[in-house]
Formats: structure tokens, C-alpha cells, sequence
């Protein structure tokens, strides 16, 4: 077989494609600091941006300091619990369209409980409003449960966890 000078331009060029896009992720990588690969579910949810908005998370419920959450937060209004005065439910979501991390939803309430969830969140900015049946932007006229049950029909639980408050208690 003859190789002609087009085909080994052909390949030319390839090679040097191939290794103008492998230079450029490394770098990438490094400028972003943000992953290119993640462990499973790959690309509708992350282990590693769960871990790291749950910390956010404890940190604010321990110490009530809300620079602590991440940009883009939602505090939903309407709650209605019959015993306790003062309820609230926080939650942030990455998005889908942006990186790899993206689907992962993290939610917090007044008493503690953070539940995290993975699934698509369409969206090309991390932050605000989750779009979810039966969910109106950062207004919900019901239950704490019923946020988790409308939440858990869109996006598959992770995992729960209670925090301790400050005081251990």
C-alpha cells in the first residue's frame, strides 16, 4: 500500500490536533481546579461536590453564619410545620450543563437533616431555583416532607445525615 502525500498530511494533522487538545487539558484542569473525570454517576452528580457542599452545609446549621453557604443558595419560604416556629429549608444544586459535578443537590432544614441528591438539574449555572414538579422557585405552601417527596420524584437520594448543632446538642 502507497502512501500518498495527502494521507500522511491527513495523519499530520490528526497527531497534531490530537496533541493540541491533550495540552490543553492538563492546564485546563489546573486553571479550573476542577475535575474533567469523577467517580460514578458521571455527569449527574458528584461524590466529591456532595462532600464539599455538605461541609458548607454543617459549617452554617453549627454556627448560623450564612457566608458560609454556597453562592446561589435557595432558602424556601412557606414552610408550614405545626410544631416548631421559625422552620426554614435551604438547598443548592450544580448544573448539569456545566461540569461533570454537576446533578448534585444538597438540602438542609431547621432541624438538621441534610439529604443529597443526584440527577439532572438543567441548568448552565450552579445555584438557584431546582425546576421540579410541585416546587415554585423558593416558595413551597406545605411540609418539609413534602419538599423531600418532590425533590426525591426528580433526582435519586444519595444520602441523609443529621448534624449535631454547635453545642453538641
Amino acid at each position: 500500500m502507497e502512501i500518498t502525500k495527502s494521507s500522511r498530511a491527513a495523519r499530520i494533522a490528526l497527531f497534531s490536533l490530537s496533541a493540541l487538545v491533550l495540552g490543553f487539558a492538563g492546564p485546563a484542569v489546573a486553571i479550573f481546579n476542577r475535575p474533567i473525570f469523577d467517580p460514578a454517576p458521571k455527569g449527574e452528580g458528584s461524590f466529591q461536590e456532595a462532600d464539599a457542599i455538605t461541609l458548607k452545609f454543617r459549617n452554617f446549621y453549627r454556627t448560623k453564619d450564612a457566608s458560609l453557604l454556597p453562592q446561589g443558595y435557595v432558602r424556601m419560604e412557606g414552610i408550614v410545620e405545626d410544631d416548631l416556629d421559625g422552620t426554614w429549608l435551604v438547598y443548592y444544586a450544580t448544573a448539569s450543563h456545566g461540569w461533570v459535578r454537576g446533578g448534585t443537590i444538597i438540602l438542609l432544614d431547621s432541624s438538621g437533616r441534610i439529604d443529597t441528591y443526584f440527577g439532572h438539574h438543567c441548568s448552565s449555572g450552579d445555584g438557584g431555583s431546582l425546576v421540579v414538579t410541585g416546587l415554585n422557585g423558593p416558595f413551597y405552601d406545605g411540609r418539609i416532607d413534602g419538599v423531600r417527596a418532590d425533590i426525591a420524584k426528580a433526582f435519586k437520594l444519595q444520602n441523609t445525615e443529621q448534624v449535631v448543632g454547635g453545642n453538641g446538642g
